[in-house]
């Protein structure tokens, strides 16, 4: 018979609590983010949302912000989704049933600030993937806990499992349908954590009217926080796929000699409010409305300098039909940056329902308390 030496054996041992530890499953907690006053893991959310735990049909559709995932490792597979209920309500929550569906997406999915309110679909990434269809899920009567934060139930298993890349951000897009032919309402709120950047973001002014027949320019002035963009959208009725330019300037008083505003030459009745510094691109008409959207990179570095420095911004859309320029403008907006600031942990959008399309009709900085597993 053959004796292991005490180490060989402390060897053993060791290689087996290893390999029990990488087999246990392994657990976020979302939303984090600097922005974040508590350790959501352990601390009930400062506040709750109806969604998806309460109407059906409904959708709710979350943006979290990569940075702030905290897994280690180049990669995270999901396999789960967890909801807890709102330990801040008192009333007795309902037990019910609802048929869920989920989507993710991670490539291409913008930092939470820059989910615009007016399409789930323009949200996703390019790998959008539909990780729950149509699954019925137990949401139940579940009791005030005595200690919040409540546990974690429901627990939704994904019919397949979706990778993670570090740094990336997580849009989570959850659809609720009644088990039968009705809309439902059950009492049932998620915990959730708000974010309040009133104090801190930049203000917009939209002013004068490009063309007799117009479109109106979009813009989010961000907080100084070395992270997020300026973004500005438009609906520019353009019809068919159509190229969308935006201008950015600092001034709206002259250019090349010329006091603003002046008329542009060849576009009948259209004019210029500001002086063009910088110029960006994207295509409308691919949707009914001929939604363009733009990402103009704000300050590298949350540096004082740049706290309420005034941008011009005006947008113009191909349109033959105008006159010999070819370009339809838009109204012109005056943009003050922000403070300094954080980055914006997660935002959602929703639709409460009866009747759910494309376009959601509420928009919250705030993300529900989620927690999602390997």
């Amino acid at each position: 018979m053959q004796h292991r030496s005490p180490n060989a054996a402390l060897l053993v041992v060791v290689a087996a609590l290893v390999a029990t530890s990488s087999a246990v499953s392994q657990s976020i907690v979302l939303p984090k983010g600097r922005g974040v006053p508590n350790v959501l893991d352990g601390t009930e959310g400062n506040s709750g949302l109806h969604l998806p735990g309460r109407q059906a049909p409904s959708r709710v559709l979350t943006i979290y912000r990569g940075a702030d995932l905290g897994f280690t490792g180049p990669t995270f597979t999901m396999r789960s989704i967890a909801y807890r209920r709102d330990a801040q309500r008192t009333s007795a929550f309902k037990a019910h049933k609802f048929k869920v569906t989920i989507e993710l997406s991670t490539i291409g999915v913008p930092v939470p600030a820059m989910l615009a309110d007016d399409s789930f679909a323009a949200a996703h990434g390019r790998n959008r993937t539909k990780v729950v269809d149509n699954k019925t899920v137990d949401w139940p009567a579940a009791p005030l806990p005595v200690n919040p934060p409540a546990p974690f139930a429901p627990k939704i298993v994904f019919d397949s499992p979706f990778v993670l890349n570090a740094g990336l951000n997580l849009c989570v897009d959850v659809q609720s349908a009644p088990l039968g032919a009705n809309a439902e309402s059950h009492y049932w709120y998620v915990d959730a954590e708000s974010f309040d950047r009133s104090s801190v973001v930049g203000t917009t002014r939209n002013l004068g009217r490009g063309c007799p027949i117009g479109f109106q320019l979009r813009v989010a002035s961000p907080q100084i926080d070395g992270e997020t963009p300026i973004h500005a959208w438009t609906w520019t009725r353009a019809t068919t796929s159509s190229r969308t330019f935006l201008a950015l300037g600092d001034t709206s008083s002259k250019w090349n000699g010329q006091n603003l505003p002046f008329d542009l030459v060849g576009a009948s009745g259209c004019r210029l409010y500001m002086a063009p510094l910088v110029m960006d691109i994207a295509m409308s008409g691919k949707d009914s409305r001929g939604t363009a959207r733009f990402g103009i990179p704000g300050p590298a570095a949350r540096d004082a300098r740049f706290v309420g420095m005034t941008l011009h911004l005006q947008a113009f859309v191909e349109d033959p039909s105008i006159g010999p320029l070819g370009l339809r403008a838009s109204s012109w907006v005056e943009a003050k940056l922000g403070q300094l600031g954080e980055p914006l942990p997660a935002r959602t959008i929703y639709d409460s329902g009866p009747v759910v399309d494309d376009v959601p009709t509420a928009s919250l900085d705030l993300g529900p308390v989620i927690e999602i597993g390997t």
